[in-house]
């Protein structure tokens, strides 16, 4: 129902999408390490996931939140920005991280590597949408909550979907829910 052909020109119409420096420049003067950020640059850049993202923040958020991606609106479409949550990713090192969500129950991601797997399957979702659509969207996954993944993915079908999609790359969805499976095919495309 949403055409994925989002007009991703910038500065001049060349298409912008983020790079190892946009990454590093952004983790510059924060507690984030370079090798934090070269880890999730390249964990982006394993099906060119960084195409999908047009710009990379240093944020404050909640110390349970890893990072997000984040619309920001410009005129009837939106930029897709990645938030890099410096509270938790802050003073720690990618084997520290990795740690840190493998001992969680509250997510399907258990790395650095796999948070921003989720947050790209975020970022496919919203991929070519205008405000409009996106809005709607996200309004019409607001009312799925599935059991059975993750207290994550029970929230809204946004991150059902992202979590599905960790699922997926590690090629894990046998279990999933069949109204899980049915609902990121709509979306993303058949497991």
């Amino acid at each position: 129902p949403y055409s994925r052909n989002k007009n991703k020109e910038r500065n001049n119409d060349k298409i912008r999408n983020i790079r190892l420096d946009d990454v590093k420049d952004a983790v510059n003067n924060s507690k984030i390490s370079e090798n934090v950020a070269k880890t999730i640059f390249d964990a982006l850049g394993e099906d060119n996931g960084q195409n999908l993202l047009d710009d990379v923040a240093v944020v404050q958020l909640d110390f349970n939140i890893v990072m997000q991606t984040d619309p920001v609106r410009k005129g009837t479409f939106f930029d897709t920005r990645l938030n890099l949550n410096e509270n938790f990713l802050g003073g720690k090192t990618v084997k520290q991280l990795d740690e840190q969500m493998k001992n969680t129950d509250y997510t399907v991601a258990n790395s650095l590597r796999e948070a921003v797997i989720h947050e790209k399957y975020h970022a496919k979702l919203i991929n070519g949408l205008n405000q409009s659509q996106l809005e709607s969207l996200y309004d019409s996954l607001s009312d799925y909550h599935i059991d059975g993944i993750s207290p994550t993915a029970w929230k809204d079908g946004s991150e059902c979907i992202a979590e599905i999609g960790v699922l997926f790359e590690r090629g894990e969805t046998d279990d999933l829910p069949q109204h899980a499976k049915d609902l990121f095919s709509k979306y993303i495309g058949e497991i």
